[in-house]
């Protein structure tokens, strides 16, 4: 879970009660030493916890001291009484979560594939779609991916083999859960297969779902080489948001997003 993607400290908890499921409400309300019941009230919003209870709770998550002056910030931030003091927090806050994030760009955690291993996973559409949609509880065994993706569990199982020894996931009896979501590939033609295969994914949907189901956009423009490169910007910038949103978001369901500008 990224803290840094936070702007609410209650909003935070809640996310993070609903990552570790069953028991995590009445462990974090031990760990701030309050009541059940008080936590609840924090988290409806009529009640304050104070910075050292969030930080006795964020302690537990495994972060750095960056998390943590970040995760108890966001409480002071919550509490200020002044404009001046919010200020201050969200310049400080703003401080840690750039820092953060300069650094996660020089040093990339995410799994790079061995060709032979790109060429699996890129070769059909359902690989990266059992990887996506292992991260959400309800669609962590065999039998509801077979479901999802009207696929044959014994295809299922096979997939989630190959994604296990990729160490995308761990598969074990009937239970499929990601533990890797992010993949660094090398190898700009399996991207372009990737690419090719989603969109007539999309082509698709939008032939068999009824209308307003999903969202389709196509259009063609005659415009300036200027505004092209605004609208590039703009497209950026989108991007960027999505991540922003994604990733807090607590994983319920999987959704495909296709961005596509190109002259004609």
């Amino acid at each position: 879970m990224d803290v840094y993607k936070y702007k609410d400290y209650r909003r935070l908890l809640k996310d993070r009660i609903q990552l570790e499921g069953r028991g995590a409400h009445g462990r974090m309300a031990e760990a701030a030493r309050c009541q059940s019941s008080y936590l609840s009230q924090v988290l409806s919003g009529s009640s304050q916890l104070t910075s050292e209870q969030v930080f006795a709770i964020a302690s537990k998550w495994g972060l750095d001291d960056d998390g943590l002056d970040y995760v108890t910030g966001l409480v002071q931030l919550d509490r200020s009484a002044t404009q001046e003091y919010r200020l201050h927090w969200q310049k400080k806050l703003g401080q840690i979560a750039n820092r953060k994030e300069q650094l996660s760009e020089r040093i990339t955690t995410s799994r790079t594939l061995t060709g032979e291993e790109q060429a699996k996973y890129y070769a059909t559409w359902f690989y990266p779609a059992i990887h996506t949609l292992a991260s959400i509880p309800k669609f962590r065994t065999v039998t509801s991916l077979a479901t999802r993706l009207n696929l044959t569990r014994e295809t299922i199982a096979r997939a989630a083999n190959d994604l296990a020894s990729m160490g995308l996931v761990t598969f074990e009896g009937e239970t499929i859960a990601t533990i890797e979501h992010n993949i660094h590939s090398k190898s700009s033609g399996l991207m372009v297969s990737h690419h090719n295969v989603w969109r007539n994914i999309a082509n698709q949907r939008l032939q068999d779902r009824p209308p307003g189901s999903n969202y389709h956009y196509t259009a063609l423009y005659g415009l300036s080489e200027k505004d092209v490169g605004r609208l590039k910007d703009l497209l950026a910038e989108f991007i960027r948001a999505t991540r922003e949103i994604v990733a807090p978001s607590r994983e319920e369901t999987a959704v495909c997003l296709g961005v596509d500008l190109f002259e004609i």
